[in-house]
């Protein structure tokens, strides 16, 4: 087998396996983080996320459309399809002819829904821990974006997603202001609130996706 899309997926799926039995470790010894993360969401969360997922898709659409290389990325160099790397291997097997094989990917999403928490807890504390001013907060926003362009997706993707990035600092910045007040000189308390603000918003704009991702696996089943 000399195809390196076929390696590269190989890789992309250890990872895949390697980090999600390592996130449900970590789950299953702090299993209290998710309901108290889901206990933070209400119902206006849900619409803002909502709208800023239409806003991230929309305007990534809009630059495949009208902008052709926004098309590329690094993956058209081994597949002209291009695709995710990440998300490959799975896609892949949701095509397969054998039933069992194409419920692998549903039973991930599934997986992937009840670990958002602790997925989305990464980034948060890289990107948005301790950056409230707002040159810190559009900086961050710009390289939380542009890491995704790792992921071999066509450019156009982790721009779009540098909306989130700032949508997610705003949340996490005023967050931090409002709690402020209330913790004194402990600024460290007032960060980790507000750390868990931008990690609700963000879980629920990760399981938008992948329930999203879910259902239209589900629905190629018929």
């Amino acid at each position: 087998m000399t195809d390196p899309v076929f390696y590269l997926k190989g890789i992309a799926l250890a990872y895949v396996l390697y980090f999600i039995v390592g996130m449900a470790r970590e789950a299953f010894a702090n299993i209290s983080f998710v309901p108290f993360i889901w206990k933070r969401t209400n119902p206006k969360m849900f619409a803002e996320t909502f709208g800023i997922l239409v806003l991230v898709t929309g305007t990534m659409f809009l630059l495949l459309a009208f902008i052709p290389f926004m098309r590329i990325g690094w993956m058209n160099f081994f597949s002209p399809d291009g695709g995710n790397i990440i998300l490959k291997p799975f896609t892949d097997l949701a095509e397969s002819s054998d039933y069992l094989i194409r419920c692998i990917p549903v039973v991930l999403l599934a997986v992937l829904i009840f670990l958002a928490p602790f997925i989305v807890k990464v980034e948060e504390e890289i990107f948005r821990y301790g950056h409230t001013e707002w040159r810190a907060v559009s900086r961050q926003s710009v390289k939380f974006g542009l890491i995704h362009l790792i992921l071999g997706i066509p450019i156009a993707a982790p721009l779009a997603l540098i909306i989130l990035g700032f949508f997610l600092g705003y949340k996490y910045r005023k967050a931090y202001r409002e709690t402020l007040p209330y913790c004194g000189e402990d600024f460290n308390m007032a960060h980790s609130r507000a750390i868990a603000t931008s990690i609700a918003y963000h879980t629920i704009f990760d399981c938008m996706l992948f329930v999203l991702l879910l259902v239209g696996l589900i629905v190629s089943f018929f």
